[in-house]
Order: C-alpha cells, then sequence, then structure tokens
C-alpha cells in the first residue's frame, strides 16, 4: 500500500513540478538538472524526489529517492525516471515512452504497463551508471507536527546508459542536480 502512495506521489511531483506536499505545508523548491545527451549539453528545471514515511501517524516526504526528467521536445520519446536512495547506487532508471504507463513493482526494478508486459524496443531500461549526492545547508524546520524534519539543500552527479531489446543506447552523461528538500532521521 505504501508504494501505491508513493508511486501518486511520484506522478504528482512530476507532472505538475511543484512537489509533492500536504495541504498546507507550503513546501515547494525549484530543481535544476544538467546533463550530456548526444553530445549536447542540456539544462532542465525538473523534479527530484522523495520517500513517502508514516511518522506518528503522519505522511511525510522526505529524504532524496531519485530524479525526474520530463522530456521536452521530443529529446528522448518520453520520460526519464531514476530512483537512487544511498549515494553511488542506482536502484533502478527507465525511459517511460511517450503515451505509455510504465511503472515498478518489487525491489529489482520490475517493469510493466499498465500490468502488460512492456514494449520491450520502445522502453529503455537500466544497464549502468551512478548517482552520488550529499546534503549540505541543513536547517531545523520549526512548527512541524512531526519534530526532527530538516531543509537542506541538495546537489549531486549521475551518469546512466539505458538500452532496450535491440541494445540500443541511451547516455546521459555529466549529469549534475540541485535544489533543496526535507530529510528526516
Amino acid at each position: 500500500m505504501k508504494k501505491v502512495f508513493l508511486y501518486c506521489c511520484l506522478a504528482s511531483l512530476f507532472f505538475s513540478g511543484t512537489g509533492c506536499k500536504k495541504p498546507g505545508d507550503g513546501t515547494s523548491y525549484e530543481t535544476k538538472i544538467s546533463f550530456t545527451y548526444n553530445g549536447q549539453q542540456y539544462h532542465r528545471s525538473n523534479t527530484i524526489f522523495s520517500n513517502l514515511m508514516i511518522v506518528q501517524n503522519e505522511i511525510l516526504f522526505v529524504n532524496f529517492s531519485g530524479l525526474g526528467i520530463k522530456d521536452e521536445n521530443n529529446l528522448f520519446g518520453g520520460d526519464i525516471y531514476i530512483t537512487a536512495h544511498n549515494p553511488g547506487t542506482i536502484d533502478c532508471a527507465f525511459l517511460q515512452p511517450t503515451g505509455s504507463s510504465v511503472s515498478t513493482t518489487g525491489n529489482n526494478c520490475q517493469l510493466h504497463n499498465g500490468g502488460n508486459p512492456i514494449d520491450s524496443v520502445a522502453v529503455y531500461w537500466y544497464e549502468s551508471g551512478s548517482l552520488n549526492f550529499t546534503y549540505t545547508d541543513c536547517k531545523a524546520l520549526t512548527g512541524t507536527i512531526v519534530p526532527g524534519q530538516k531543509d537542506c539543500a541538495i546537489s549531486g552527479t549521475f551518469d546512466i546508459v539505458l538500452t532496450n531489446k535491440n541494445n540500443q543506447k541511451m547516455r546521459l552523461s555529466n549529469g549534475s542536480f540541485s535544489g533543496r528538500l526535507r530529510t528526516y532521521p
């Protein structure tokens, strides 16, 4: 059940661009992402994903859990999702083709399209890469229902290779991102 909420939140974050927040929370941050693709550098304002946690019967969206790169100008033919909970390790990454509903289930990046098999030519999935990040400039939040939360700057780097059934590659290199998010111990 937690994962359903998380994926709903991620979709909300990604497509609204405003972030997941409780009503009245007021926390929303701009994220800057840049990367090289096919030899050209791109700069975007996209999404940093947070984990959904239930603490003291309250829903929190805290701590880094990945990136969403929304396809602008049909650069990729779909949106790219990268999940990573720890520096250095990518848990899952894939290209969701425009008009499809590709998502993951389980902890090993099992992809499906609305419960059906994926189009393994159109969908690209994680082959290799890394993603690193650090929190800085953390400030304790006051007036929150759940104490212990902090507002932190986050910055990181990534390089990733996605592949499909035909062994075609999609490589994003020299990637970097920065923004702010909430953390919780």
